[in-house]
């Protein structure tokens, strides 16, 4: 999985904004399928994202190796900029 710097920012920031808390953010599947971030703490299973010497993100190794064609970045909706999972689209058969 990739992480573009605008993505690793806006963890960052997202960190920054709840002052100080132990811990980070966590890549989460749900059993709906749904990917969410929760606060947590850091396993011996993760995968570990930094940005400017600060941990932002925890990722369980079996979830990044599911999403080892995604990308998380940065997109603007209606002035705002949200996290977004893009995973790359199969190439078309010929």
């Amino acid at each position: 999985m990739d992480i573009t710097e605008g993505a690793k920012e806006k963890l960052a920031n997202m960190l920054m904004g709840r002052g100080g808390t132990k811990g980070s953010l966590r890549l989460v599947l749900s059993s709906s399928g749904n990917i969410g971030l929760v606060l947590d703490r850091q396993s011996e299973n993760d995968l570990i994202v930094e940005h400017l010497g600060m941990k932002i993100l925890f990722v369980d190794r079996g979830l990044a190796t599911r999403l080892d064609d995604a990308t998380l970045d940065v997109q603007e909706e209606e002035g705002f900029p949200s996290l977004v999972l893009k995973r790359m689209q199969p190439a078309a058969l010929a």
